[in-house]
């Protein structure tokens, strides 16, 4: 899989809790993560197990290979290099060699979701509702 050199868009069908389908589109490096997780099946798969094409571990990076979701086009969720907490992050300048920031720092999911629905409104709670109460162990 990480060896196809385009990751152009795809339709998904997502599997929700309610017993209902929802299709989603999907391309690029969200669409190769996706595939990654469903050739996995229920053992799962991180950016660990499995390097993203041009990924990096320069946080900072935009091509960083453990980006959680993107909340809008300047703010985005990552887990940390060493699997510890997720971090909010927010887009300084675009086309940079590094252009993200870190915003605030988090090791529960509650306290994530309440500044991701802080900094962008938009955000839908269930996309973050998948992600452990706790990251890193226990806090």
């Amino acid at each position: 899989m990480a060896d196809r050199k385009s990751w152009g868009t795809a339709l998904l069908n997502v599997d929700l809790k309610e017993s209902s389908t929802r299709q989603i589109v999907t391309a690029g490096r969200d669409r190769w993560a996706l595939e990654c997780l469903i050739a996995a099946g229920d053992k799962g798969c991180t950016p660990i197990d499995v390097s993203a094409p041009n990924s990096t571990r320069h946080e900072t990076s935009d091509h960083y290979a453990c980006v959680v979701m993107s909340l809008c086009p300047r703010h985005r969720v990552i887990v940390c290099k060493d699997n510890l907490q997720w971090i909010v992050q927010r887009c300084k300048r675009v086309g940079a060699e590094r252009p993200w920031r870190s915003l605030q720092y988090f090791r529960t999911r509650e306290a994530l979701m309440r500044l991701c629905a802080r900094v962008c409104q938009r955000i839908d709670p269930a996309a973050l509702a998948a992600l452990p109460d706790i990251i890193g162990g226990s806090a």
